[in-house]
């Protein structure tokens, strides 16, 4: 029980500061006491209690409850979030940031959230060097973990890049445009300007 005990400690770390409704006595019992609830909040279908992650957690943890709230749209979750830490109360135990806002939170709103990097269970080459600065004030207080990156894939026709002299090898075609949305453009124009006539726009049906 101890286990499961520091498991649910690591999970309450993603607290705002005061807490809200986490039962954690600071460790002056030995662990949790009685039942423990946890407050989520997020915006839209975030996808944790979708996955069936809260489920698999509670089964781990008998003695927490997970319990989330989610208002649809970013645009009228944000103003709400601002205000609760800016009162310091009506705040989830554990609170999802947009990734166009974390910045502003960081900057602005660090002094109210626990230092995640300090926090037992968290490491921080689990995650990508740019995904961790996120969330991580100039003084090094990290007080957000990202939940994804977003990562994005292309497709293209090996047979009409080869028409156009272009290369075929996946790994070759993806230095064409890394790290640079410029690069990506460029590429489109030299494959319309190599292309055989009537080639640069085709979409071959199959058979």
């Amino acid at each position: 029980m101890r286990t499961h005990s520091r498991t649910a400690r690591r999970l309450a770390g993603l607290v705002a500061e005061p807490p809200g409704s986490a039962a954690y006595d600071g460790g002056t019992s030995g662990g949790w006491g009685g039942g423990t609830t946890l407050t989520v909040g997020v915006f839209g279908a975030f996808g944790l209690k979708e996955a069936g992650l809260y489920d698999e957690y509670m089964k781990l943890n008998r003695d927490v409850v997970i319990k989330q709230t989610s208002i649809e749209r970013n645009e009228n979750y944000y103003p709400q979030l601002l205000t609760h830490l800016g009162s310091g109360s009506g705040l989830a135990d554990i609170q999802a940031v947009e990734v166009n806002n974390i910045a502003e939170i960081t900057a602005t709103q660090a002094d109210k959230l626990m230092d995640l990097g300090r926090t037992e269970g968290v490491r921080k080459d689990s995650f990508l060097p740019w995904k961790w600065s996120q969330a991580t004030t100039a003084g090094g207080k990290t007080v957000g973990l990202g939940k994804d990156i977003g990562p994005q894939g292309v497709c293209y026709r090996r047979d009409l890049f080869a028409e156009a002299g272009l290369p075929t090898d996946r790994t070759a075609v993806g230095r064409l445009w890394a790290g640079d949305w410029r690069k990506y453009l460029a590429a489109g124009k030299l494959y319309k300007a190599r292309a055989p006539r009537g080639r640069s726009s085709s979409t071959r049906r199959p058979g």
